[in-house]
């Protein structure tokens, strides 16, 4: 079995500092000794699609992000995999631990996804490969792992399999990172509704909204925009460098965007949909617990999937300020008007993460068009847009 912290040496050594994950009881070593290293931040991640997601948003910053999880959540990580990580060429390294191998005892719930996890990872086009058992092989093996995430720019993947990593015992690392969460969950946010009823003929339209929005904020800052109608208007208004239009990963920009904000020191906005925020809701407690200063969650909500042909959302029941806010945003706005939505934009010394929710009327630009830049072309770019900005030191942000 290999030392868990010399892993940690030889990714830290990579230029890794942030890592994502789910736990799985084989993990747990190698998640108390994330920690407890001052080099590393641990993210815990509501599903495996999220983390990979932040993991994601890590390498359009500069880093190269890093997953942990079982393979029960393999499943999880299928559309994201397929529609982000491949479709976008960003690459993430992913432990991932091998339950249910055949041939050894597991629980009954494993025994399908250990029958298929390395043809699964085969049909995505995901290489793979054993993690080393012996600390004089890792180096070599991590050596051709990051070889390929540079030069192809796609995931790779480690199988764990059970003892494959020492043990350890719990540490108080962990039980400081818990204290403070709880500390953060019982500050107060700023909840300001400032919304009137209006029916949804006089709400403004998406395409208002982003256009105040591109006037409002620095031109310095990165957007990254949901799937759909949003990310196809925002390319219609201005295609720049520092825009990300998701296609595919649905619910998961929130969490792109958490991933750029953890490594950035600039101020990050994701226009976010009801539909997709509510595909993935778990992301707001992530989002909160982090306590990520200098994240800005902007909800375009008309209550409907306006790219399938205006279907309803449950938005209309949901209470999503009001979410975010138990969830630990720190200031929180719900507005149905152009000029409350240019308040809470132009909103100054205030820390994060900040949530806005606007009210918009279903419907989009006539013949509105799509992206004609490709989605690996659209990261690369934007990489290199955060490239010139500097990188922050994440221990300090997150103090």
């Amino acid at each position: 079995m290999i030392s868990v912290n010399r892993l940690l040496e030889e990714l830290v050594a990579r230029d890794v500092s942030l890592i994502a994950g789910v736990p799985c009881s084989y993990l747990t070593s190698l998640i108390n000794a994330t920690l407890a290293n001052p080099n590393l931040h641990y993210i815990p991640s509501s599903s495996e699609g999220e983390a990979l997601a932040i993991s994601a948003g890590a390498w359009l910053s500069g880093r190269i992000g890093v997953t942990m999880q079982q393979n029960s959540g393999l499943g999880n990580i299928v559309n994201p995999l397929t529609s982000l990580s491949t479709t976008f060429k960003i690459p993430s390294l992913l432990f991932i631990t091998w339950r249910g191998e055949p041939g050894k005892p597991d629980e009954p719930q494993h025994k399908l996804m250990g029958q298929i996890t390395p043809d699964l990872l085969t049909l995505m086009e995901i290489p793979w490969s054993h993690l080393p058992t012996k600390d004089n092989k890792l180096s070599a093996s991590l050596d051709v792992a990051f070889k390929h995430m540079q030069q192809e720019r796609k995931p790779y993947v480690f199988l764990i399999r059970k003892g494959d990593i020492e043990s350890s015992p719990r540490n108080k690392a962990i039980l400081t990172d818990s204290q403070k969460i709880e500390k953060k969950r019982l500050l107060p946010s700023s909840l300001s509704l400032t919304h009137s009823q209006k029916s949804n003929s006089v709400l403004p339209s998406r395409v208002e909204a982003l256009r105040l929005f591109l006037n409002t904020i620095s031109i310095h800052s990165p957007v990254i925009a949901t799937t759909g109608k949003c990310g196809r208007e925002l390319f219609t208004l201005t295609d720049e460098k520092r825009n990300l239009y998701c296609v595919g990963s649905m619910g998961y920009a929130n969490a792109i965007a958490h991933g750029i904000a953890l490594v950035s020191s600039r101020t990050i906005y994701v226009l976010d949909g009801d539909g997709a925020l509510l595909m993935h809701m778990g992301n707001l407690a992530t989002i909160g617990a982090a306590g990520t200063k200098n994240l800005v969650h902007v909800l375009l909500d008309n209550a409907a999937y306006d790219t399938t042909g205006g279907q309803p959302t449950v938005s209309k029941s949901i209470d999503f300020v009001r979410i975010a806010s138990a969830c630990g945003y720190k200031n929180v706005i719900s507005c149905s008007h152009l000029n409350d939505f240019e308040k809470a934009l132009n909103q100054k010394n205030i820390h994060g993460p900040r949530f806005i929710h606007i009210h918009i009327r279903k419907g989009s630009l006539e013949n509105l068009g799509r992206p004609t830049i490709s989605p690996d072309k659209v990261a690369k770019r934007f990489r290199q847009f955060m490239l010139d900005i500097p990188i922050s030191d994440i221990s300090k942000k997150l103090a």
